[in-house]
């Protein structure tokens, strides 16, 4: 629900067919993660898009695990981490419709 809202269309500045894009959405939320280890860290949510999720992290994430974010009453979204750099952290959302 939240997820589909956060998509729109920006067109290339040349002639170009258009690029598809998501928003990305500042959230700053607290959240819980839970790491392939099963270890539950809390972590802030920075921006959100319909694709992925950049986060504020206590420590750091090895890029390629696959962790879960709460959502709050959504539940629960895997994420795969496809960067970490210092005390934030990027992933894709798995699974998503």
């Amino acid at each position: 629900m939240l997820m589909r809202q956060l998509q729109r269309r920006i067109m290339a500045d040349n002639d170009q067919a258009p690029v598809e894009r998501a928003t990305r959405v500042g959230l700053g939320l607290r959240r819980w993660m839970v790491m392939s280890s099963g270890e539950r860290i809390k972590v802030t949510v920075l921006e959100m898009s319909r694709q992925g999720v950049r986060l504020e992290v206590p420590e750091p994430v090895l890029v390629g695990e696959t962790v879960e974010l709460e959502l709050g009453r959504s539940g629960y979204a895997k994420v795969a981490i496809c960067w970490s750099r210092g005390s934030e952290a990027g992933g894709t959302f798995l699974d998503m419709d």
